[in-house]
């Protein structure tokens, strides 16, 4: 059998999780290194908007109308992986 690689990302809570399919490839390579630096990404831009957020980590109300939406997006984004999946 075949085997090739599904890049995804999740986020989302409890009532709202999601599954995101980005791209397949045969590559085993590719996908782990767009795994690595999806994820890198994600965790420096999350470092980033915490300077914004309450101890509890949400986002301080006087920053609200700047930096909502792209802090929902980072903050409901969970990680980046791949799975690897058989064609017959």
């Amino acid at each position: 059998m075949e085997r090739i690689y599904l890049v995804s990302y999740c986020g989302g809570g409890w009532d709202d999780y999601y599954t995101k399919a980005l791209f397949v490839t045969h590559d085993l390579e590719k996908a782990q290194k767009y795994t690595e630096k999806f994820n890198g990404i994600l965790k420096k831009w999350k470092g980033w908007y915490r300077q914004y957020e309450d101890a509890d980590g949400w986002l301080l109300e006087k920053f609200e109308k700047a930096y909502s939406n792209r802090w929902n997006q980072l903050h409901g984004t969970t990680k980046c992986y791949y799975e690897e999946i058989s064609i017959r």
